[in-house]
């Protein structure tokens, strides 16, 4: 073998072991703007994706920053007393209660998932695979094991300002995506948390609003449980006497008690490679309506919200939210190319048919897809197509941009303008065929057989 090639090998080898050595930061708070006098929102993330951090608490009333409001000036609590001014939390006063839990069943039919949550049932059957920040954006990618211990399932959360409400609103784009070899079946995700609304923290009010739409829902994904136990473990297949009282039903301000949210949503089967995509978000505003108000302005159908008790003295009307979109029967991107996972069968020998393996990576404007078409015996030949979005994160009907479209007309123009310029006996020449702007991008995959 090649000695360069050989370096190269021991190079990459060293780096990824040096690089084991080193531990995920403990956790991340990012806010809704770069600039410190607009910051009025702040969000406490932990590496497996679930909030309440520890790692550089801002709050005034907690140990841990989970979801922050920039309380402007002073307020009165029930009793009276006058607050400062700061940061204050909404779900780290008491219980550390929020997280998620992922999982399905193997191609054995066995049940498995991972979960994450400080207080109630902690870490478990989770890999933090990548963790990074600054100071308005978090990335936390984690693995979920099957029965057997093998991976199966990769859930990736980004968290960032959501787009059309950022002084009152973060969102969290999810994307579970199967990594096994084989379909994994009935996946579903959940996430709990307790509210603890201040100034009257364990003695809120809260609303309840899209949960019996999408649970009615004939399509998946869907609500398949959901109520206002706060501090339920965040497992997806938890019985459905867990979720609390008010089980699948939408309620208004009811309360006041110390209380939360939490549901379980069911995206059906996912094939090899493929992967299931919807949106959470976090907030707080100063009024319930503002926060009715944003969740509105982002298109956002299914959402609780959080509200102190009130009382004689409460001067404060700051209200916390927590919602979702893609969860209530329509998937958040329908129109992408379809997914596969075993070729060749069925559709998956059309020619015509764009297909892939990739999730998308969606940007504030754009969806970005690869896609390929399979040719029996030949090259499968590949593109890379944009999607416009529309402001509400639907996708519009516009015929996506093609980049091998946009790369053969580049080709097609430089002969144009060439062959304008040249007799036809030249337009064969060497020279004319350089001219060419277009290019091949060949991809290997080792066939060990």
């Amino acid at each position: 073998m090649n000695k360069k090639i050989i370096k190269l090998f021991l190079s990459l080898y060293l780096l990824i072991n040096i690089s084991s050595l080193f531990a995920w930061p403990s956790g991340a708070i990012i806010y809704n703007s770069t600039t410190a006098s607009e910051r009025k929102i702040a969000l406490g993330v932990n590496p497996q994706g679930h909030l309440n951090t520890f790692y550089g608490n801002i709050v005034r009333n907690a140990g841990a920053t989970g979801i922050a409001y920039n309380f402007p000036s002073l307020f009165r609590d029930r009793w009276g007393y006058y607050k400062p001014a700061g940061w204050y939390d909404a779900t780290s006063p008491g219980c550390l209660c929020e997280g998620w839990g992922a999982g399905g069943y193997d191609r054995y039919n066995r049940q498995f998932h991972g979960r994450a949550d400080v207080s109630v049932g902690g870490v478990y059957n989770l890999t933090v695979k990548n963790f990074i920040s600054d100071s308005t954006s978090i990335e936390s990618v984690t693995w979920i094991n099957d029965a057997s211990g093998n991976p199966a399932l990769e859930v990736k959360h980004v968290y960032s300002p959501s787009r059309n409400a950022t002084d009152y609103l973060f969102e969290a784009k999810v994307t579970i995506t199967n990594i096994s070899g084989s379909t994994v079946k009935d996946v579903r995700y959940n996430r709990s948390m307790d509210w603890d609304i201040p100034p009257t923290e364990f003695n809120e009010r809260v609303t309840i609003v899209g949960v019996e739409a999408s649970a009615r829902s004939a399509t998946k994904p869907k609500v398949i449980y959901a109520g206002n136990n706060g501090f339920m473990v965040p497992s997806p297949f938890s019985s459905y006497y867990s979720y609390g009282a008010s089980l699948n039903r939408d309620v208004t301000r009811l309360g006041p008690r110390d209380h939360g949210f939490t549901a379980t949503f069911q995206f059906g089967d996912l094939k090899c490679g493929e992967s299931a995509n919807f949106i959470i978000y976090y907030g707080a505003a100063q009024t319930p309506e503002k926060m009715r108000s944003a969740f509105a302005d982002e298109g956002v159908p299914l959402y609780s919200l959080g509200e102190n008790n009130g009382g004689y003295y409460v001067s404060s009307t700051t209200t916390y939210g927590f919602g979702f979109k893609g969860v209530s029967g329509t998937a958040l991107a329908p129109t992408l190319p379809e997914k596969v996972a075993v070729l060749p069968a069925g559709v998956e020998t059309d020619p015509d048919v764009d297909q892939t393996y990739a999730s998308p990576v969606i940007t504030d404007e754009y969806a970005y897809q690869a896609v390929f078409n399979y040719r029996k015996d030949h090259q499968w030949e590949g593109d890379i197509k944009r999607y416009k979005l529309l402001p509400d994160g639907s996708f519009s009907t516009e015929t996506p941009i093609s980049a091998k479209q946009n790369i053969d007309n580049k080709r097609l123009n430089s002969y144009d303008i060439t062959y304008k310029e040249a007799t036809i006996t030249d337009f064969s020449s060497d020279s004319i065929r350089k001219s060419s702007k277009g290019r091949n991008i060949w991809s290997v995959g080792y066939d060990p057989d």
